[in-house]
């Protein structure tokens, strides 16, 4: 249950994102978010709406999971329990998604960065990655990914294990939504 609240903070989060240019002050933007929150609440439980797969690289320990809603996939990969940067990824038109999956040096949807250092490429590509893998599904819908992002080292350097790591992530986001 603790995960699914942080899951729907996020989720809160980036609503609240969006909604700012509305300039509504915050009671009244929690007025309009409840009923989404009691309904994410409400299909929890379901097991098509909600997955988790654990997984250890190394000596650090994964925990990927996922919420499913009609419009978009909430996606989680803690690293030891801990994630410090979200992305919105979204999904354009199908005619845009192919376009762009069939060009090879395309780095798919552009996310855009919720939370976090915005100028970590390396996540960025990451989330890139992620934001492919989910717009080959039958039915693409928007992604929010929230990610550990000290576990990929330092933005600024590349490391010989980084390829690696990103495999790593994509194969486990890509089981979860599979």
């Amino acid at each position: 249950m603790a995960a699914l609240i942080d899951v729907l903070a996020i989720e809160t989060l980036a609503i609240f994102i969006q909604d700012n240019t509305r300039k509504r002050t915050v009671p009244e933007f929690f007025d309009t978010i409840n009923p989404i929150v009691l309904t994410a609440m409400n299909t929890s439980n379901d097991t098509e709406s909600s997955q988790t797969v654990t997984a250890t690289f190394g000596a650090d320990n994964f925990e990927f999971h996922r919420i499913t809603f009609t419009d978009k996939v909430i996606l989680n990969a803690m690293v030891n329990g801990a994630m410090d940067t979200s992305f919105d990824i979204p999904l354009l038109t199908l005619s845009t998604i192919n376009r762009s999956l069939d060009q090879e040096d395309s780095l798919g949807p552009e996310p855009v960065v919720l939370m976090g250092d915005p100028n970590n490429l390396k996540l960025q590509v990451i989330a890139s990655q992620i934001g492919k893998v989910a717009a080959q599904l039958k039915e693409p819908k928007n992604v929010i990914l929230s990610i550990a992002s000290r576990w990929f080292g330092k933005p600024d350097e590349t490391n010989d294990g980084d390829f690696e790591k990103l495999v790593f992530v994509l194969q486990h986001i890509k089981s979860l939504l599979a």
